[in-house]
């Protein structure tokens, strides 16, 4: 294991945990992509970035499992930046190859950059409000698939993880306008290169 690495993995998501409890209890996050958490998401995507040409992906025999997981969170996050996603999805694809990285992890980045582009999920970990204002999941490719690609790599059910996430803190934090939301959505994803 690699200690320096895990740690700047563990210091890096801490200090986002951070500021997302700051901007998610100003309510900030529900209305547009903070400046301050966009800031925070590029900067450590640019330090895991230089930590995979070190290493490539820092699966858990580099970075411990806590770590890992750490690593995961960072590329997740950083979605103002399309190219750094697409080259954590290779680095994670080949760990989870190996065993060194868990399947899940690049299911939910998969769908997160299926989502951003636009496209539908495969594995429907991406949650969107619908036209009723719900929390739903985005898009799916293969609706009647969803609960086999899930199982594949250790996700329950859909509609457990429906059930989870009405309980969770946001679950009902709809933005005030839904359609505005969407505009500016769509308007910042194109402005990233996602569309």
């Amino acid at each position: 294991m690699d200690v320096e690495i895990r740690q700047l993995l563990l210091d890096m998501v801490a200090e986002a945990d951070r500021l997302h409890t700051r901007v998610t209890a100003s309510g900030e996050i529900y209305e547009s992509y903070a400046p301050q958490l966009a800031e925070v998401n590029e900067r450590h995507a640019r330090r895991l970035e230089a930590v995979f040409i070190q290493v490539g992906w820092p699966g858990r025999s580099i970075a411990g499992t806590d770590g890992e997981e750490a690593a995961w969170r960072i590329a997740q996050h950083a979605i103002g930046l399309p190219d750094f996603q697409y080259h954590a999805l290779m680095h994670l694809r080949a760990a989870v190859a190996s065993g060194d990285a868990t399947p899940a992890q690049a299911a939910f980045l998969e769908d997160k950059i299926r989502f951003l582009e636009g496209r539908p999920q495969r594995y429907g970990t991406q949650f969107d409000w619908d036209e009723r204002g719900e929390l739903s999941p985005w898009m799916l490719e293969e609706p009647d698939r969803v609960d086999d690609f899930r199982r594949e790599v250790g996700l329950g059910p859909l509609s457990e993880r429906m059930a989870e996430l009405r309980g969770e803190e946001g679950a009902n934090q709809k933005p005030k306008d839904l359609r505005a939301h969407r505009r500016a959505f769509d308007e910042w994803a194109r402005s990233v290169g996602w569309r």
